[in-house]
């Protein structure tokens, strides 16, 4: 098809993560195997990117961890050279949470201090806002597993007050 873009694979991601945040998770399946589908037909390494961060957040909420943090470090790879900052510190933010989950602070604590350092460098405070504001799991898992506060604080007080960053730093 002429102008095929981005825009064909975007909504299913779109409706995959709402379906996620009110638990369907068939749902989730169903409408990211058809992006993924459709991002490798494009060879669009943005699509791909996306289409991988919403599998790893559809697998953060199923429990499955370990493919999580390869959906999400796939991700994260993927979208290095075509993201904005804000896509950026979202998909460090869920690849730290996933690396929490799994009982992986070091790994985590990277990925959330270059999601913060991305908040901090483009001045945009509410970037994180979403991310953390949608999955309390962030802050209890890192707590659970000693995780160092301040950073945890960090992020949790973005999602609650995002035009408070020179607080936060």
């Amino acid at each position: 098809r002429i102008g095929e873009t981005n825009a064909d694979v975007t909504p299913l991601d779109a409706r995959a993560e709402l379906a996620i945040l009110q638990e369907d998770l068939q749902l989730a399946r169903e409408l990211l195997s058809k992006a993924q589908a459709e991002a490798q037909r494009l060879g669009s390494e943005s699509s791909l990117a996306l289409t991988d961060r919403a599998l790893g957040r559809l697998h953060l909420a199923d429990g499955a961890g370990e493919r999580a943090v390869s959906h999400l470090e796939a991700a994260v790879r993927r979208g290095s050279e075509v993201w904005s900052p804000d896509e950026k510190a979202e998909g460090l933010y869920w690849l730290g949470t996933a690396y929490l989950q799994l009982k992986r602070p070091q790994p985590a604590l990277r990925c959330l201090e270059q999601a913060i350092d991305l908040v901090h460098e483009s001045e945009r405070p509410s970037l994180l806002a979403g991310a953390a504001a949608e999955d309390s799991r962030l802050l209890q898992h890192g707590l659970s597993i000693g995780m160092h506060p301040v950073v945890l604080g960090a992020v949790d007080r973005l999602a609650d007050h995002p035009e408070r960053l020179a607080d936060v730093f």
